[in-house]
């Protein structure tokens, strides 16, 4: 399933410049957009951050780091530590406003993205096609 990790490097990828451009000041018409979704940016936050978490674990998942894979576990501290870098770095942008709402409502996003990967894992674990040998 390499294609899977190709389309998780792109949505990876895709992210992290959606959230350069959002804050130098860049993608303005984001904002714009947003006002249509309910929620406005924190169905963003919940989206995207729990999004990165699934792309992530496609990324890490079964790779080995000091002897141990990378499980679900770790996907989440991983990308949590990395959205709460960067809810922190709004401290010093002069465009943007730290909101400890919506690093919430990120997290929030990441837990229900790994909770839904974990039941789907199960899920799919039990139906498997027997195979013919």
């Amino acid at each position: 399933m390499i294609w899977l990790r190709g389309l998780a490097w792109i949505v990876v990828i895709s992210i992290v410049l959606l959230i350069t451009m959002v804050n130098t000041g860049r993608f303005r018409i984001l904002h714009s957009i947003a006002d249509l979704v309910p929620g406005d940016d924190a169905t963003g936050h919940f989206v995207l951050t729990g999004l990165m978490g699934l792309a992530v674990y496609a990324i890490l998942g079964g790779v080995r780091f000091r002897g141990r894979r990378v499980g679900v576990f770790g996907t989440f501290l991983l990308v949590a530590a990395l959205a709460g870098s960067e809810e922190a770095s709004q401290l010093w942008l002069p465009r943007r406003q730290a909101d400890w709402g919506d690093l919430l409502l990120g997290y929030l996003g990441l837990g229900s993205a790994m909770i839904g990967l974990i039941a789907g894992r199960r899920f799919w674990a039990h139906r498997r096609m027997p195979r013919r040998d």
